[in-house]
């Protein structure tokens, strides 16, 4: 289907950068916050929603938890 959103986010960085931290902190915060993951997913829906997409969104939310 031509219009459909897609069903994967492929999130590439180099190896032992700041992008690549950073992304492996807040990973590892989720997993072990079960209340930041439903804010969090709440957060980026409500984003997304209002057309705010893709990484500003990301870091939006990563701001707010």
């Amino acid at each position: 289907q031509h219009n459909a959103l897609p069903t994967h986010n492929l999130y590439v960085c180099p190896e032992h950068s700041v992008g690549l931290r950073n992304h492996l902190h807040v990973r590892d915060y989720l997993r072990t916050h079960p209340d930041a993951v439903r804010t969090y997913g709440e957060l980026k829906r409500g984003l997304a929603t209002l057309c705010i997409g893709g990484g500003e969104a990301t870091a939006m939310a990563i701001e707010l938890i």
